[in-house]
């Protein structure tokens, strides 16, 4: 339970479950994604493709510092950047589907990204580790405005909290928890020194979220 939870995979002696062992693969190659596409996602907010994101960026009053800190990045405008960047030997087409990094073509072969021309929100599990993604429209035309990630064995959205890794240590110290509807008004919290602040991921509240 504990590597899981920091994405360590265990090497098991004898006869192990063939389920849980597959389960185990599934996720560490779901991480692999995710960590992959998240330093994707980062490098494009700071090149010409992120343009329009940094524009988004500063209307929101979004500070330097909690772009850092939440790790916020750029989907460029084609049909094929990410895919063409994280797509290889060393992480199959299939993986980037199942993490729902890209979709299937309804007609023929081969896949395109789901994430395009968007704000990213890297959606982290309670230890930091990126698992998900969230997305918000840059243009009009593009819909639905906010897009999540599909869920998969580590993204669940009943269960998700988004900026609970870094409001943790907070929410311990004062026993209380606020929750918000979206990420950007975790961001202006955290921003504003209000930092036991996480938020729901377009879902209602939860038993497991509580």
């Amino acid at each position: 339970f504990l590597a899981d939870r920091v994405g360590i995979q265990l090497q098991q002696r004898g006869q192990s479950d063939p389920a849980a062992r597959a389960t185990a693969d599934r996720k560490t190659w779901l991480r692999k994604a995710a960590k992959e596409a998240r330093d994707f996602f980062c490098t494009s907010l700071g090149k010409d493709a992120g343009r329009q994101a940094r524009d988004t960026i500063s209307k929101r009053g979004i500070s330097s510092e909690m772009v850092e800190k939440f790790e916020l990045g750029a989907a460029p405008a084609g049909w094929d950047a990410l895919r063409n960047a994280l797509m290889g030997p060393d992480l199959p087409e299939k993986v980037l589907v199942a993490s729902g990094l890209l979709k299937k073509r309804s007609e023929g072969d081969g896949s395109y990204d789901t994430f395009r021309n968007r704000l990213i929100f890297p959606i982290h599990d309670d230890t930091g580790t990126p698992i998900a993604f969230g997305a918000r429209a840059l243009s009009d035309e593009d819909q639905p405005k906010y897009l999540n990630s599909q869920e998969h064995d580590l993204f669940h959205k009943g269960r998700t909290l988004y900026g609970l890794h870094l409001a943790r240590a907070t929410v311990v110290k004062t026993r209380q928890a606020i929750v918000t509807e979206g990420y950007t008004d975790v961001i202006a919290c955290h921003d504003a020194g209000i930092e036991n602040v996480v938020g729901t991921l377009g879902t209602a509240m939860t038993d497991e979220h509580v």
